[in-house]
């Protein structure tokens, strides 16, 4: 279910589902739950009811009544979360088709494979602090964005200091892996004035590896 909360929240919704929940338990309650839930959830069922069929009744609905109903509908539903969590959403004896018919999640068994990526990060770099090359990277075409594209567990960084120009990305013998924007890089103040090269690519969370960047250069601050 793609509900971020499955239990409804307006009472007249929660009331139906409950009770189709707890019908749909009667049956199979002693198979799927341990001894003891099944008549607290009952007990906590029969308060909520009785207690909201005299808040929602016109001739005996107050303040106090009110209050009573919602928090006896508190009460329940944490319970009812709590068994939900812990005896049912993950229990191999229920089913999918059982999910369906008490209203209640259906997790995936598999996990979807992280997509390795398809295009380089964009990055661009800043300079402004003394001693540093800091490395602002993003989705490509979004550098507005700090959200990686899906799948990515960080942005892989290649750099070297050199005389020239690198005729290849061998020649870039420092690595690192950052998996926030911004990446820094520190420098000592004999270093000032030097070229630093960099080229960056993704990788995703099973290590996979994304196309490079085309190589960019900064002259340390």
């Amino acid at each position: 279910m793609g509900n971020a909360d499955f239990i409804p929240a307006a009472d007249a919704l929660f009331f139906k589902w409950q009770g189709n929940l707890i019908n749909y338990l009667t049956a199979r309650q002693s198979t799927w739950l341990p001894p003891g839930y099944w008549q607290r959830l009952l007990e906590l069922q029969t308060d909520y009811v009785n207690k909201r069929a005299v808040a929602d009744n016109p001739a005996t609905q107050t303040p106090t009544a009110i209050l009573l109903r919602n928090e006896a509908r508190a009460a329940y539903t944490k319970e009812l979360r709590q068994v939900i969590k812990s005896y049912l959403v993950n229990n191999p004896l229920v089913n999918d088709g059982d999910k369906m018919q008490m209203g209640i999640p259906i997790h995936k068994t598999t996990r979807t494979p992280a997509e390795v990526a398809k295009t380089f990060p964009g990055f661009r770099i800043d300079c402004s602090i003394i001693r540093c090359v800091i490395v602002h990277f993003y989705s490509l075409g979004e550098p507005e964005s700090k959200a990686k594209p899906p799948g990515q567990h960080g942005a892989e960084i290649y750099w070297a200091m050199l005389p020239a120009p690198p005729a290849s990305l061998t020649e870039l013998v420092h690595s690192s892996i950052d998996t926030r924007t911004p990446f820094t890089l520190s420098f000592d103040e004999n270093d000032r004035g030097k070229t630093v090269y960099l080229a960056l690519r993704w990788e995703n969370t099973r290590g996979e590896k994304g196309p490079w960047s085309a190589i960019q250069s900064a002259i340390i601050p």
